[in-house]
């Protein structure tokens, strides 16, 4: 028994006067420019398409439609031979150029083309060798591996040793004088954080309220703020993240 693939399988069930090709992918069909749709099977002279909104009988549309493999673009001009409630329609190409009719029929040749090919080129899973599948089985079964549970030590939240960071290479950079360690690079980089928040919050504050306090007071909220921020940090950093 040959062959049949699921695309071709419809067409051997449905036989028409004229041979329409049924489209296994997804192909998307523009139609006019508030409509759309999905192709399901075409030909030369037309195609049959299930689309968004109903259209009428005898209705001319115009189509743009693409295909992916092998790729083609198309653009003709449709009339409406029948359609139901459900968005289901076919259509008659009116017009059509010779060039754009000749593409069409060799898309749909490539297309069976590529069908048949992966139906000839797909073989057996197990491919044999003189009645043999080269699968090779154990003898006896293997003894499952026993995992021992041993006993869990807690560990600390952090479980670097202490002058471990201190040991890392030194960052070296071009606004820098010295190098510098890896925990004095983080260290300024928090201090930055928190000048930049403190700094932030003290425009912001004297952008709305258009005040600016004495010096003493700055000072005092000024390290107030940073505290405030510092612990905040602080708990967002070591806790949460």
């Amino acid at each position: 028994m040959p062959l049949v693939s699921p695309c071709t399988l419809e067409q051997s069930i449905h036989p028409a006067r004229a041979y329409r090709h049924v489209i296994c992918n997804l192909a998307y069909v523009r139609i006019d420019h508030a409509n759309g749709g999905i192709i399901r099977n075409l030909n030369d002279g037309g195609m049959a398409i299930q689309a968004v909104s109903r259209l009428r009988s005898e209705q001319v549309i115009h189509l743009r439609f693409e295909f992916i493999r092998p790729r083609a673009k198309f653009e003709v001009i449709g009339q409406v031979a029948w359609s139901n409630a459900a968005g289901q329609a076919g259509l008659r190409f009116t017009d059509i150029p010779l060039r754009t009719r000749r593409l069409l029929k060799d898309w749909v040749l490539s297309d069976l083309l590529t069908a048949a090919t992966d139906l000839i080129t797909r073989g057996p899973v197990l491919k044999t060798v003189n009645g043999e599948d080269g699968l090779v089985t154990a003898g006896r079964p293997f003894e499952s591996i026993r995992l021992t549970a041993g006993a869990v030590e807690p560990t600390a939240r952090d479980d670097l040793p202490r002058g471990v960071p201190d040991s890392l290479p030194r960052i070296r950079f071009a606004w820098w004088p010295a190098p510098m360690g890896q925990r004095g690079l983080a260290g300024w980089v928090d201090a930055m954080v928190v000048v930049s928040a403190v700094l932030l919050f003290s425009i912001i504050v004297v952008e709305l309220t258009d005040v600016l306090p004495s010096w003493p007071t700055m000072a005092f909220t000024e390290t107030t703020l940073a505290l405030a921020f510092s612990l905040l940090y602080y708990y967002l950093c070591h806790f949460l993240m």
